[in-house]
């Protein structure tokens, strides 16, 4: 992550138990300040979180323009932590986001274009999963958890990812898409308000076909990226 002058990078430190497949998940961190050109090491600043089975991805990182550090965990099914920094590492505060009875997963969160965060989440549901969100302006105190109204019409919403660009929020994610008995992935957009709290429905992008004998369908679109470069906006 960089903004503000600095770069921060964080990770998951793993602590597997002996003889067993399981084990236990650190966060930890280091923050390079371009005024004193030094890495600050952030050693287990969360945790720990177990496991079991194979190592999960639990933890999503985002920076706004103010200097403020903002990462969403993993913590339990129904759960995720969000811990926050202002002053380069030096203090934390953890905030939990319930969502009482359903499962969470897959915490994604992103600085929005008036500087505060969105956190998206997987939920799971009668064997189909949608995407749900929530809001703050500040990365300490956050909306309750609502529905994904752009992917509210369609299928298995997964993996968005987010790009703040002037007063407008853009945001592509996968969906599944059904052509007659064949199911694929595509790839959606939304634009979201200046403070992400409403959505444009949703629109496909990659519906285009690349010869008369290949129809987009056929093939998966998975796990974007979004970007912008030479005022054109990229997808990976």
């Amino acid at each position: 992550l960089t903004s503000a002058g600095n770069n921060c990078i964080f990770w998951q430190d793993i602590e597997k138990s002996k003889n067993t497949n399981s084990g236990k998940i650190w966060i930890s961190g280091t923050i390079y300040d371009e005024s004193t050109n030094q890495w600050k090491k952030l050693s287990k600043i969360a945790g720990p979180y177990l496991f079991t089975g194979d190592i999960p991805n639990i933890i999503s990182a985002a920076k706004n323009k103010n200097n403020v550090i903002a990462l969403a965990i993993q913590n339990e099914s129904n759960k995720i932590t969000v811990i926050t920094t202002s002053d380069n590492g030096e203090n934390f505060v953890f905030t939990d986001i319930n969502q009482n009875l359903f499962s969470v997963v897959a915490p994604k969160i992103y600085t929005l274009s008036n500087n505060g965060f969105i956190l998206f989440a997987t939920q799971g549901e009668n064997d189909k999963f949608n995407l749900i969100y929530s809001i703050s302006t500040d990365g300490k105190n956050w909306s309750s958890f609502k529905n994904f109204e752009a992917s509210a019409n369609l299928t298995n919403a997964f993996v968005p990812t987010v790009f703040a660009d002037n007063n407008q929020n853009y945001v592509i994610f996968q969906a599944s898409y059904s052509n007659g008995n064949r199911l694929s992935y595509q790839l959606y957009s939304s634009i979201g308000s200046n403070d992400g709290s409403t959505w444009s429905n949703a629109q496909i992008i990659t519906n285009t076909q690349v010869d008369n004998n290949t129809k987009f369908e056929n093939y998966h679109n998975q796990r974007p990226s979004l970007h912008k470069f030479n005022n054109e906006f990229y997808v990976a």
